[in-house]
């Protein structure tokens, strides 16, 4: 079976800024043969050439649900511009596995 590539969207954020990236993360029901939006995720964000060590729950802000990206605590741990790449994995999945989400450029 052919592995399909996931297509992440790139944001660029100005590094003092504190902004939720929505992810809208889907899981297929085989039974069903349909897709449907799922909140019952985690999230991480590393910076780009290392892997995530830890994932957290998603934060949930007016109705959308994804990353919060906190620009200073990124930025001081990163020098400019600074890149990372966001990943989520779906809670309760056998394989458990590991999907890129989104790019950040911290500017």
């Amino acid at each position: 079976m052919a592995q399909e590539l996931d297509q992440v969207d790139p944001w660029e954020i100005e590094r003092e800024s504190v902004e939720l990236i929505p992810l809208l993360v889907e899981t297929y029901n085989a039974s069903t043969g349909l897709w449907s939006a799922t909140t019952s995720y985690t999230v991480a964000c590393a910076p780009v050439g290392s892997r995530p060590t830890s994932f957290a729950a998603p934060t949930t802000s007016s109705g959308e649900t994804g990353y919060l990206v906190n620009g200073p605590t990124l930025a001081a741990s990163t020098p400019a511009p600074a890149k990372f790449v966001g990943y989520y994995k779906i809670d309760g999945s056998t394989e458990d596995p590991v999907k890129k989400a989104f790019t950040l450029k911290l500017v």
